[in-house]
């Protein structure tokens, strides 16, 4: 299924990755992050991610998923469409800011937290978006 990766390819998993995202979370925006979730526990989660990504472990990003979306965030996808870029942005600098926000969708029955990450490398910036089930489980990944 997967062949050496061009332009084309690229965008088309990246776009499948985002048309995820406007799934999971259309017609809700931002909220308060519900009590369900420990703030500091959604920011090392997603450190543990981040880290993951700067080393470009994708076998490791997977294996956080959650088991219904890891057809979507397998390692396979996540390297089609992160690879290239992140050989590009360089090594990783520093967090510029990060944030937690809740989230309701109506295509995923239960309490949603999103990590937003703001990250600085060698050749720019990147910002990370997590989203996780009460579980500390990604159920959403898009890099930007």
């Amino acid at each position: 299924m997967y062949h050496k990766i061009g332009t084309g390819k690229r965008k088309i998993t990246v776009g499948l990755l985002a048309a995820l995202m406007v799934f999971l979370f259309a017609a809700c925006g931002p909220e308060p992050l519900s009590e369900v979730f420990d703030e500091a526990r959604v920011l090392e989660e997603a450190g543990t991610v981040m880290d993951a990504l700067n080393a470009q472990d994708y076998k490791a990003i997977a294996g956080m998923v959650r088991e219904e979306y890891k057809s979507d965030i397998s390692e396979e996808t996540l390297k089609d469409s992160l690879k290239e870029a992140m050989d590009e942005i360089g090594e990783f600098d520093s967090y510029i800011d990060q944030s937690v926000v809740g989230m309701s969708s109506k295509d995923f029955d239960g309490e949603i937290a999103v990590a937003i990450i703001n990250a600085q490398y060698a050749n720019g910036k990147k910002t990370v978006t997590i989203s996780y089930d009460t579980d500390y489980k990604i159920i959403g990944f898009y890099v930007k």
